[in-house]
């Protein structure tokens, strides 16, 4: 038999019985108000259990296990919806691109952002043009 959960009016909890009923509490609070209906439940299996107090930590334990399940999937959904037209993944892909070119220009110069083929002896003479124009 397992420890009462639910004491007559004559009775008082045992410290034993309120770590297990505040540990059943927390599980119905992470769990969310989508799992709240099975708060009942959850009691009723409480009183049924040998070992009350680690099926109460194995609530709490399964609780957050299904709420970071609940926000991955959230993320998961967000990010197919950012993914699913070109206009949204570029609208999150360009500032990250420019905000890692304007740390190269910072920390490098501004012809070290150029692409390697750019910077032969064919283009010399218009990087002189420029470097006069905008020296670094």
């Amino acid at each position: 038999m397992g420890v009462a959960l639910v004491p007559a009016p004559w009775q008082r909890f045992s410290p034993r019985q309120l770590l297990i009923h505040g540990l059943c509490t927390i599980a119905v609070l992470i769990a969310g108000p989508a799992r709240r209906f099975r708060q009942q439940e959850w009691r009723t299996d409480l009183r049924e259990s040998r070992k009350p107090a680690r099926y109460a930590l194995g609530l709490v334990r399964a609780s957050v296990r299904t709420s970071l399940e609940d926000l991955l999937h959230l993320l998961r959904l967000a990010g197919c919806w950012v993914l699913s037209t070109e206009p949204r993944t570029w609208s999150l892909l360009i500032p990250v691109m420019v905000a890692g070119l304007h740390q190269i220009m910072q920390s490098q110069g501004w012809w070290s952002a150029l692409p390697a083929g750019c910077q032969g002896a064919g283009s010399a003479r218009v990087f002189r043009i420029l470097r006069r124009r905008w020296p670094s």
